[in-house]
């Protein structure tokens, strides 16, 4: 499962998208959003695009795709500190709850466990293509995205996003990756 890059000065660390060799070619912010354009000058076309917000003690929140549309995942990491567990842990069940309604997506997160660029283990929350282009339509018709944690049926909300500045990152990820923000996304 990809989630973003640990390449800016975020606590991120985590699978595919954080390919040896990657480097920025461009990055913005709008509000609390970030986006930033990478790529891999020893793989041609296996870039892409990351748009987050969190981190500074709060979980972070992204969506990555790759050059062209391809590839599109999205990822949330819960920060725990140092030497404390993970707030996340299998069997877990992940909400998106924008504007007080969940959002398909949550069906389809996966919660995975992997090592970061620092040695340590961190939980995520990933889906994958299918259920990136809906969340992108709630995220920018939407005001405030809560996370929610529901384990032994009581559910705890962890983070609360405002979601001003998403839709400018996402159209400028869009224009630097090349993909039509309003559609589907392939697998390459």
């Amino acid at each position: 499962m990809m989630a973003l890059a640990g390449l800016l000065a975020w606590p991120w660390g985590t699978a595919d998208m954080a390919r040896a060799g990657t480097v920025d070619v461009d990055s913005w912010s709008n509000g609390a959003w970030h986006v930033r354009f990478f790529a891999n000058p020893d793989f041609p076309g296996f870039g892409g695009c990351e748009v987050w917000t969190g981190s500074d003690g709060a979980g972070v929140f992204g969506i990555t795709v790759g050059e062209d549309g391809a590839d599109a995942s999205l990822s949330y990491v819960p920060v725990a500190p140092r030497g404390y567990p993970s707030p996340l842990i299998d069997g877990d069940a992940v909400s998106f709850i924008v504007d007080g309604q969940v959002i398909p997506v949550s069906q389809q997160l996966e919660i995975s466990e992997m090592e970061n660029e620092f040695g340590e283990w961190e939980v995520s929350a990933d889906a994958g293509n299918s259920g990136v282009a809906g969340t992108v339509r709630s995220l920018r018709a939407g005001d405030v995205m809560t996370v929610g944690v529901t384990r032994q049926g009581q559910m705890t909300i962890y983070e609360t996003y405002a979601l001003n500045g998403f839709t400018a990152t996402w159209l400028k990820a869009a224009e630097w990756c090349g993909f039509d923000p309003g559609k589907r996304f392939r697998s390459s």
